[in-house]
């Protein structure tokens, strides 16, 4: 169960802000660990030409939209507010789904690399594996 999912359940189910954030906490742990590996790759490719540098503005204008939308999900479960928190979640799941796609390029190294950045590409990813 995505932790969006439990968390809205936590709340409809137990009303409990404390368990809420503690599950919303981990989540946003988990999301800042994801984050440092997918600098680590971007940088990687950020200097290989245009089109790569444009997928990397792309994969960080998503990922800000993801950040933005958890803050505002955190600050209002923080005032133990639940209105909006399911349109919210519902918001936030929808802009980690179109996030997913650019980091499944991301990873699988979908774009034109030049063979020095396309070695670096591949042993970071198998040692962030």
């Amino acid at each position: 169960m995505k932790t969006e999912d439990r968390i809205e359940e936590v709340l409809i189910a137990a009303g409990s802000f404390e368990t809420a954030r503690k599950c919303f906490g981990q989540h946003r742990l988990a999301a800042e660990r994801h984050q440092r590996a997918e600098d680590e790759l971007l940088t990687v490719i950020l200097g290989d030409g245009r089109e790569s540098r444009k997928f990397v503005q792309r994969v960080r204008r998503e990922r800000r939209g993801v950040v933005e939308q958890t803050e505002r999900i955190w600050a209002r479960l923080c005032r133990e507010r639940l209105d909006h928190i399911p349109r919210m979640l519902a918001r936030l799941k929808r802009l980690g789904a179109q996030h997913e796609e650019a980091e499944r390029q991301l990873i699988l190294g979908e774009f034109p690399l030049s063979a020095t950045r396309r070695q670096a590409h591949r042993e970071l990813v198998l040692h962030l594996g």
